[in-house]
C-alpha cells in the first residue's frame, strides 16, 4: 500500500508538472517521493506505538484480572471472535472476560510472550502459559486498533485442562 501511494504521488507530480508547462526532473520527483515516504513512516510509527500501548495495557489488565481496565480498551461496538463464539459489544465482551477469569485467575497464572508484532493498527501476539486449571500450549490473538481502542480481536489456542487431584475424604 505504501509503494502504491508513492507511485500515485509521483504520477500526480509528473502530470501536474507537464500540464503546467514545466518538466518534472528526476530530482524533484525523487524529493517529493522521499518526503511522502518519510511522512508515511512517521504516521505508521505513531500508529504502531499507539496500537502497541493499547495491547500492552490490555495484557497488563488481563494478568491482574482488572475487568474495568480491560473494558476501557474496547470500542463500544468491538467484536471479539473465538473458536466457540463471537462476542459483539462491550456487554458481551465483559461477560466473556468474567467467565474467562474463572479459568485464568491472576494468582497462579503465568503467561510467556513468544511473539509480539505490530504493523500500524494491526497487532499479533503468540503466547503460551499455564493456570491452576489449564495449560495453554499456544495462544494467538490478533487485534485491530483504531482511535486507541480495540475494534476487533480474534483468539485461538491449544488449551488443555489440568487434571485436578481428588481430595481424600
Amino acid at each position: 500500500m505504501k509503494k502504491l501511494n508513492i507511485i500515485l504521488v509521483n504520477a500526480l507530480i509528473i502530470t501536474l508538472m507537464s500540464c503546467s508547462g514545466g518538466e518534472a526532473n528526476q530530482e524533484e520527483t525523487s524529493a517529493a517521493a522521499e518526503a511522502t515516504e518519510v511522512a508515511e513512516e512517521k504516521k505508521d510509527n505513531a500508529n504502531s506505538r499507539e496500537s502497541k500501548n493499547v495491547v500492552m495495557h490490555h495484557l497488563s489488565a488481563f494478568q491482574s484480572n482488572d475487568i474495568g481496565a480491560i473494558m476501557e480498551d474496547y470500542a463500544d461496538n468491538a467484536v471479539l471472535m473465538t473458536p466457540e463464539q463471537s462476542f459483539v459489544g462491550k456487554d458481551q465482551i465483559h461477560d466473556f472476560f468474567v467467565e474467562l477469569f474463572k479459568t485464568f485467575p491472576s494468582e497462579g497464572t503465568k503467561i510467556e510472550m513468544d511473539r509480539f508484532d505490530v504493523d500500524n493498527d494491526l497487532v499479533y501476539i503468540l503466547w503460551n502459559g499455564s493456570t491452576p486449571f489449564v495449560n495453554v500450549r499456544m495462544g494467538s490473538d490478533t487485534f485491530i486498533i483504531k482511535d486507541k481502542l480495540i475494534q476487533k480481536q480474534t483468539f485461538a489456542g491449544w488449551i488443555e485442562p489440568i487434571k485436578q487431584k481428588k481430595k481424600a475424604s
